[in-house]
């Protein structure tokens, strides 16, 4: 069977839109999006031998990338005093681990391991990011708090029968959009202006390990990053803590003026006693003129 652009266009009728720019109004990238289904969509029937396509380039889509935004310190008081407890126990426990949404989401009982010391961890080996884009997958490990032990604990109680450690209020795993659906209404109660979505939690964690001093190449291990590089999109700082680096970087100036002050000039040994003044020929120029006189 051939397929003509009629076909295409009932094609996008079925998944619900007329064009994939049209889901662009949602989402900055929702053409980008539907574009990419479409495509898979096609190539599925024609590796199935149900249609034969008679073009083998799709139109392209603009990709922006995505600008998630932290949750500041003024949010975040109003958004755990509005939330449920699973949904503040969600919250405060993704900003504790910086995990990715859908690995908070698939966390179960078999990704927390102990060591001989006693410390807690989660070791996730399967469905990490990172190991989609290396030849070889890299699990990731990442050491629990006190509070992130709590949390666990605590949801783990709460529902004894599943491995799953958040469940929603029907008792099953929280899916994407239920979860960006819990987000935006919690925005919306909150009165943000700009929507707060499941990747704030782990842009905050990022933001604040990178405040509180935390090298580059351990808070990109702790993310699961493979290039320090990705921390640039997660890393945000606000006016005020770029005030307070400037800050910190004159009183650092400052003492070193002040303190340099205090010492002599290098090339004033013995007081200044052997400068040489404004005009004196130099023990080079003194050495030349004694050769020139023999």
């Amino acid at each position: 069977m051939s397929l003509n652009t009629a076909d295409t266009q009932v094609c996008l009728w079925t998944l619900g839109f007329d064009h994939p720019a049209s889901l662009a109004t949602y989402t900055a990238n929702g053409g980008y999006e539907a574009l990419r289904h479409v495509r898979s969509f096609l190539r599925w029937g024609e590796e199935c031998e149900l249609v034969d396509l008679p073009f083998k380039r799709f139109p392209k889509m603009s990709y922006v990338q995505p600008d998630t935004r932290r949750v500041n310190e003024e949010e975040l008081p109003i958004l755990l005093a509005i939330a449920d407890p699973v949904m503040k126990d969600l919250i405060v426990f993704g900003m504790l681990t910086g995990l990715r949404p859908f690995e908070v989401r698939s966390l179960q009982q078999e990704h927390i391991r102990h060591t001989d010391q006693g410390v807690s961890y989660l070791f996730i080996e399967k469905d990490v990011k990172g190991a989609k884009m290396t030849r070889v997958p890299k699990p990731r490990s990442v050491p629990l708090c006190k509070e992130a032990e709590a949390i666990i604990e605590r949801q783990f109680t709460s529902h004894p029968q599943s491995p799953f450690i958040f469940l929603n209020e029907d008792g099953n795993p929280f899916t994407r959009f239920s979860l960006r659906g819990r987000f935006r209404r919690l925005s919306k109660k909150c009165g943000l202006n700009s929507r707060i979505v499941p990747y704030s939690l782990r842009h905050t964690f990022a933001s604040l390990q990178a405040v509180g001093g935390t090298e580059t190449t351990s808070l990109a291990q702790l993310m699961g990053h493979t290039t320090t590089k990705t921390l640039q999109r997660y890393v945000s700082n606000t006016t005020k803590e770029h005030k307070e680096a400037m800050d910190r970087n004159e009183t650092r100036l400052m003492s070193l003026i002040e303190g340099g002050t205090k010492n002599r000039c290098p090339g004033a040994i013995n007081g200044g006693k052997n400068r040489r003044r404004d005009g004196e020929p130099t023990e080079r120029q003194k050495s030349e003129t004694g050769k020139n006189l023999t």
